[in-house]
């Protein structure tokens, strides 16, 4: 038979391991649930990322909308298609749509203004058109000159108006 000091050395021993045994358990429970509950940490911040990019979509979406309104209701007549790619980009670039097309229009007039008096001034600084019109010609007086009276009687009306140029 056993003596009783064998029996509680055997007892502790079981109980040891036992405590062992359950140490361990934990152990492997807490370091999968951290691993699961990083996990999951993981995809929640995942999916808040996915969220905030479709909510960003969606104010865009809705800007770019509004922006199209607000130009309709200003340009009526104006073919989106027909916009430059210039106003486009000021307006990916954070600019109204109606605002930018608007600059484009007035740089535009303000262009054809510019050209427009610069041909203007050269206009009234040329000496004028060698040919008047249809059947108006310009002589110069050394042309005259040469002319006999008839033919000087001929083109009588354009060599008058050829001397307002002689000087």
């Amino acid at each position: 038979m056993m003596s009783d000091v064998n029996v509680l050395e055997l007892e502790v021993q079981n109980d040891e391991n036992l405590m062992s045994e359950m140490e361990d358990v934990p152990e492997q429970e807490e370091t999968s649930q951290d691993d699961e509950l990083s996990k999951l940490q993981g995809e929640i911040e995942a999916l808040r990322t996915e969220l905030r990019a479709r909510e960003e979509t969606e104010r865009a979406q809705s800007r770019f909308l509004s922006e199209i309104a607000e130009f309709e209701q200003y340009f009526p007549e104006v073919d989106m298609h027909s916009i430059p790619d210039e106003i486009w980009e000021k307006v990916k670039n954070g600019s109204s749509l109606a605002s930018s097309y608007a600059l484009f229009l007035r740089r535009r007039d303000l262009e054809k203004k510019k050209v427009g008096d610069f041909n203007e001034k050269n206009r009234r600084m040329s000496a004028g058109s060698l040919m008047r019109g249809e059947g108006e010609k310009y002589f110069s007086p050394s042309e005259v000159k040469k002319m006999t009276p008839a033919q000087v009687r001929s083109n009588y009306d354009d060599i008058v108006a050829s001397m307002k140029h002689w000087n």
